[in-house]
């Protein structure tokens, strides 16, 4: 599944619980079919919640203490169009941060925050479905993680966070925003 198609998923699912107040019936094409990743996401829950309001306060001493190192980072701004008309995902910044100390220098997260509260994030996603133009090239670092996908806000374009735990620790082992 393409990333832009879970963007889309995340609006619709947004835009229902705003209107509706009812709980959000998860497409058929991102609900988790395999018992032992459902027990994956149930042990990680309060793990993700802590690496969540680590990055709401932008209190990166409390994400490097959520952190297995190396951290992989990757920060990816949204620009203008080469015609000037919309906006498209720009170069890359990333980190191989390697320690406390040097995560700690890392200003990257000073000014993220998320919308979406700490318990609505998309959860169950593979490296597989988020291999698009986000993600691309970072299989060595994403593809054994639990990923939990977050909506950071919705103006001209969809702005998101995709933050990624150590299956078996829980431990925070790649970020991804934009």
């Amino acid at each position: 599944m393409h990333v832009k198609t879970l963007y889309f998923m995340v609006l619709v699912a947004v835009i229902t619980t705003s209107c509706s107040k009812q709980k959000i019936s998860t497409p058929e094409s991102i609900q988790l079919t395999e018992q032992s990743a459902k027990k994956s996401i149930k042990a990680n829950a309060s793990a993700i919640e802590k690496v969540y309001a680590a990055i709401e306060s932008g209190d990166t001493k409390a994400l490097a203490q959520l952190s297995k190192f190396p951290v992989h980072v990757r920060n990816q701004e949204w620009v203008t169009a080469e015609d000037g008309y919309g906006f498209i995902l720009g170069p890359v910044e990333d980190a191989l941060v390697e320690d406390k100390t040097a995560f700690m220098q890392l200003t990257m997260f000073d000014n993220i925050s998320i919308e979406a509260k700490s318990t609505e994030a998309i959860r169950g996603l593979s490296y597989l479905d988020m291999q698009g133009e986000e993600l691309n090239g970072l299989g060595r670092y994403w593809k054994s993680l639990d990923l939990f996908l977050y909506v950071r806000g919705m103006n001209d374009v969809e702005h998101v966070v995709v933050i990624g735990l150590d299956k078996q620790t829980e431990d925070l082992r790649a970020i991804y925003f934009n």
